[in-house]
């Protein structure tokens, strides 16, 4: 386990590391290598009197990667060390903590592209039978997760959902995803007669006037956050039997598998994740594919 400082460069550090498990999905091995290789850059930073973001340029980036280079690291030491900053600074720029990203001019190094983990249509189903249906805590939790698997929403996007972005009378929710864009998503009735009960009769149990026209509030009031959500649903996969490890970037992904699997065109899907490049939408085409193909293995009878 890695304990930061509470420095604030020790605070977006720890923000961060919030972000890799509730929005990545990343599994523990891989974010504590993440939070490795950060961790010797703040050691480094501060050895030269460096405070980040402040005083971190693309040429204190540079500085660092040739000092990790003439250390003797393996160019795949390296390569990590990079994709772990510009993960962060990316994140720092998401979040407003900089404007800046040092690290556009780093030279990128090959990643390794994985198929997207989801959820099958089973599991969906006992997933979001899970929250309790009588208590307050439960039906928002409900909502919230019929919310983001009806829509494909970003657990950020879901989080930051107000009502007045939510239009019940003709059933879709507006969001702001990557670079400002905005997008208008539909939701079937289910989810639509959810959200609508939730908002007029379970959200006055949460408000306390201080979490403004946010939809989904913590008990305290304040809009949940990022890994309030992610214990959230570790209880209800847990109570639905669910045992692979997942997170809410899992749901987006069954989002759009099961679209797929059930006759979507990828224009389509890519318009409602809104992506800008087809060709992150054509990841789940293999998704399908390795189903089709592990299909004809079992069903051929020349297989």
């Amino acid at each position: 386990m890695i304990h930061f400082n509470m420095r604030p460069e020790g605070k977006y550090l720890q923000e961060f590391s919030d972000f890799l498990t509730v929005e990545r999905g990343l599994s523990k091995r891989t974010r504590e290598a993440y939070l490795i290789d950060l961790e010797n850059f703040r050691q480094y930073c501060s050895g030269h009197g460096l405070a980040i973001p402040k005083d971190i340029d693309c040429v204190e980036v540079s500085r660092y990667v040739l000092d990790l280079q003439a250390s003797g690291r393996t160019p795949a030491t390296v390569g990590r060390a990079q994709s772990s900053l510009r993960q962060f600074f990316r994140f720092l720029v998401h979040e407003k903590i900089t404007d800046q990203d040092p690290t556009v001019h780093l030279r990128s190094p090959k990643q390794i592209k994985h198929l997207p983990q989801f959820l099958t249509q089973e599991e969906m189903e006992r997933l979001l039978a899970a929250p309790d249906a009588t208590d307050p805590r439960g039906i928002r939790d409900r909502t919230m997760l019929e919310v983001l698997y009806a829509t494909g929403l970003r657990i950020s996007e879901l989080l930051s959902l107000r009502i007045e972005d939510v239009d019940l009378r003709l059933g879709f929710v507006r969001t702001r995803g990557k670079g400002d864009k905005e997008r208008i998503i539909p939701m079937h009735s289910q989810a639509v007669s959810l959200l609508q009960d939730y908002i007029e009769n379970t959200r006055t149990v949460f408000d306390k006037g201080i979490g403004g026209t946010v939809v989904f509030l913590n008990p305290s009031g304040r809009r949940l956050s990022r890994m309030g959500f992610w214990k959230i649903l570790r209880k209800w996969g847990l109570k639905a039997g669910i045992a692979k490890s997942f997170s809410p970037h899992t749901l987006r992904h069954s989002f759009a598998t099961h679209l797929l699997q059930g006759g979507a065109d990828l224009r389509s899907i890519q318009e409602l994740l809104g992506h800008s490049d087809i060709s992150t939408t054509q990841t789940y085409t293999h998704v399908e594919q390795n189903r089709l193909r592990e299909v004809h293995r079992r069903h051929h009878p020349r297989s």
